[in-house]
């Protein structure tokens, strides 16, 4: 049986609005706890782009970006594992609670669905998400970066994970592990990264520490949240001399984003209804 596209009759303007919605619940419970909890994290990537250049998720963008110093992201993980109930109804997902091959944790929205290209498939949680990335003391060196991703690619092409969906939290603490002892090695660099996205960064950026040595309060959707201060540099770092021009380019995930209906109507979802969902 074909899977069904449960949005088809929605018009573009309700699903934009109820992304935007979607998203904005997530941001604001991780937003929550890290505050009761005293962690410190900054808007990051698309999000970040779209908060400084006019305060609003990008138009087209349907997931929230956000970063953390490692030993915070260490601290909110164990919380997470400690407490299943730390984020109500969302669900904190990394290795060690759910069969899925990403080196950084998710807070995922149950009732939304959220199909990528590489794991439209599987049982594993699949609900619209907020990306958590960690960030690490980062080598200068090119060549250490590239062995350092080379690594992280070996483990999700050669052992299958992307695919088979099991065994994830041995391999979730592994690659975390491998990340967190770079980072101790490179603890005097000037430079720091989220090194758990060169798996898909061809570029292997590094950051200055300096960029988030200060942090400063921007108005995002109408709620305070925190940037870095160098967050021209940042953006610039990774979206060119150019990031202050609006240009709709891909997600770097390739997703049917289905944000009324929960990921299970679509469970036994193939390679043919995917790329049916994503044409229309």
């Amino acid at each position: 049986m074909k899977i069904k596209n449960l949005i088809a009759k929605r018009t573009e303007d309700e699903i934009r609005e109820r992304i935007k919605n979607v998203c904005l619940g997530l941001l604001d419970k991780f937003a929550k706890v890290c505050k009761d909890y005293n962690l410190k994290w900054w808007l990051d990537g698309g999000t970040l782009l779209g908060a400084v250049r006019n305060g609003k998720i990008i138009p087209w963008d349907d997931d929230i970006d956000v970063t953390m110093p490692r030993d915070d992201y260490d601290e909110l993980c164990q919380l997470a594992l400690t407490d299943s109930n730390l984020f109500g109804t969302y669900f904190f997902q990394t290795g060690h609670v759910d069969n899925c091959f990403e080196v950084h944790a998710k807070l995922r929205d149950p009732n939304t669905c959220a199909l990528t290209e590489r794991e439209f498939g599987g049982t594993h949680h699949r609900g619209m998400f907020l990306d958590i990335f960690p960030l690490d003391n980062a080598p200068n060196d090119l060549h250490v970066r590239k062995d350092i991703a080379g690594f992280v690619r070996t483990i999700a092409k050669h052992t299958g994970q992307e695919q088979k969906f099991e065994n994830s939290s041995k391999y979730f603490n592994m690659l975390n592990n491998v990340l967190r002892t770079v980072g101790n090695r490179y603890k005097h660099s000037g430079f720091i990264a989220n090194m758990t996205f060169w798996r898909y960064d061809k570029n292997l950026r590094i950051l200055k520490k300096s960029n988030y040595e200060r942090t400063q309060t921007i108005i995002f959707e109408d709620r305070p949240c925190p940037i870095p201060s160098g967050y021209e540099q940042v953006l610039k770092s990774w979206y060119g001399t150019s990031w202050k021009i609006p240009t709709q380019v891909p997600n770097c995930h390739k997703a049917f984003v289905d944000p009324f209906n929960s990921y299970k109507h679509y469970n036994g979802c193939t390679k043919e209804d995917f790329d049916r969902l994503i044409n229309g």
